[in-house]
């Protein structure tokens, strides 16, 4: 049996379905894990009480962000979104992270305002429901404006919303200890 703190993400194994997934952590006795969006579909909801049948808990589920560049898509973003936190907090779930979404051009701060406006209704309603909702901080700028923790404790600061902190992305930056010490009250997963 897997320590009960531990989660395994299904990102581990991106190439695999759901049911390899769940046979998967069924095995390894794993108590939590998180899994993508589109492993789910089409029926979230039910692979979702599938994973809380089996006795394991929703640690994150990962979901669509927001094209900042493209205002006229914000709601049906935001109603993706709302319907994935419902859906997790049906199954008592704990969180359910996104990436910010690349650059638009205009100044780092000016990216932060617009993205704020995007999910300023999500985040409402993931405190409505009771799930956190969190981003990640990426190096990968194709997928986020945000690329250092640094930068994502001011994101957090601004929206509310938890940091998803993957060491793989972070360890190497400057003042490490100190950087996380500051993260800490926003760290979501």
């Amino acid at each position: 049996m897997a320590h009960p703190r531990l989660s395994i993400s299904s990102l581990s194994s991106f190439r695999w379905s759901f049911d390899e997934d769940l046979a998967l952590w069924r095995a390894l006795g794993v108590r939590w894990a998180g899994t993508v969006l589109n492993k789910l579909e089409p029926d979230v909801d039910a692979n979702l009480a599938r994973m809380s049948d089996a006795g394991i808990g929703i640690s994150t589920v990962i979901g669509p962000g927001f094209d900042l560049r493209a205002p006229d898509g914000w709601n049906a973003a935001r109603e993706g979104l709302a319907a994935l936190l419902d859906s997790v907090a049906a199954q008592r779930g704990r969180s359910v992270y996104i990436v910010t979404g690349r650059t638009t051009g205009a100044p780092w701060g000016e990216v932060l305002e617009i993205f704020a406006e995007a999910v300023a209704p999500c985040v409402a309603h993931a405190q409505a429901v009771g799930v956190r909702l969190a981003f990640e901080p990426s190096l990968r700028t194709d997928v986020s404006f945000v690329n250092t923790v640094r930068d994502a404790i001011d994101v957090a600061e601004r929206t509310a919303l938890g940091i998803v902190v993957d060491f793989g992305n972070c360890w190497m930056e400057r003042d490490f200890r100190e950087v996380m010490a500051r993260a800490a009250p926003h760290i979501a997963l």
